[in-house]
């Protein structure tokens, strides 16, 4: 699934905890820049509830880590369920 830009951004702003040491991935805890330069920084949005189910925007949206995005096997159609997000909450 494509979200939009800004509900990407959104999404991230979102996981940002106020500690000011970057964004975490919502499934594995890991901060971004801790494995990823940050010129790399590449977002994979992920739907918490299908599109077709009522989910929308950037409150459906979580932000996964590269490594997160190839073990959930992200075909444009899937979604991660919230008992796999151990830093996020809706």
């Amino acid at each position: 699934m494509k979200f939009p830009a800004d509900t990407t951004s959104k999404a991230f702003l979102r996981q940002s905890p106020p500690d000011g040491l970057g964004t975490r991935c919502a499934r594995c805890c890991r901060r971004f820049l801790e494995i990823i330069p940050r010129e790399n920084i590449m977002m994979h949005p992920i739907p918490v509830v299908p599109v077709e189910q009522g989910g929308k925007g950037a409150d459906n949206c979580v932000i996964v880590c590269p490594d997160c995005y190839r073990e959930i096997g992200q075909d444009g159609t899937k979604t991660i369920p919230l008992s796999e997000l151990r830093c996020f909450t809706a």
